[in-house]
């Protein structure tokens, strides 16, 4: 079978198949980033736990102010995350989680970085998708990596 097939015809771990020596040792290893610490791969719970922390504000209002509450919490919550990230670096999720969007270029993040990564996370597909260093399809478009801060 080819190297490209394999990753997704044979099933979990065959596109992990292959010289050793090219597989991450940790998540972010490929990255530059430490293993574990300030400056790491934030993990799976803590982005979740901010996520909720963001969201749960959204949906409140959302279901007060409107009568469409589905439509009225994700404009609300790409509203907040789209401000967030452009003015501060992070969302209040992030800060009470301990976590930060990091551009892999040093940088600040951009508002278009900010826009495009937030519209991607509204689809909800996106984060879903990881990758070994653990960033989603919309922090690979948006060119972040969401690390630990504190």
């Amino acid at each position: 079978m080819s190297r490209w097939t394999g990753s997704w015809l044979s099933g979990p771990g065959a596109a992990r198949e292959g010289d050793p020596a090219e597989e991450p040792g940790h998540r972010g290893e490929r990255l530059g980033l430490p293993e574990s610490g300030l400056g790491s791969v934030a993990g799976t719970g803590r982005r979740f736990l901010a996520l909720l922390i963001d969201w749960v504000p959204c949906a409140a209002v959302g279901n007060f102010l409107t009568t469409n509450p589905a439509v009225s919490t994700i404009a609300l919550f790409a509203l907040l995350t789209v401000v967030s990230l452009a003015v501060f670096g992070r969302t209040p999720g992030h800060w009470v989680a301990g976590i930060k969007p990091a551009s892999l270029t040093g940088q600040r993040l951009s508002f278009g970085h900010s826009v495009l990564r937030t519209l991607l996370l509204c689809l909800v597909i996106p984060p879903l998708v990881m990758d070994v260093d653990g960033r989603g399809l919309h922090d690979h478009v948006a060119r972040t990596v969401v690390t630990i801060a504190r």
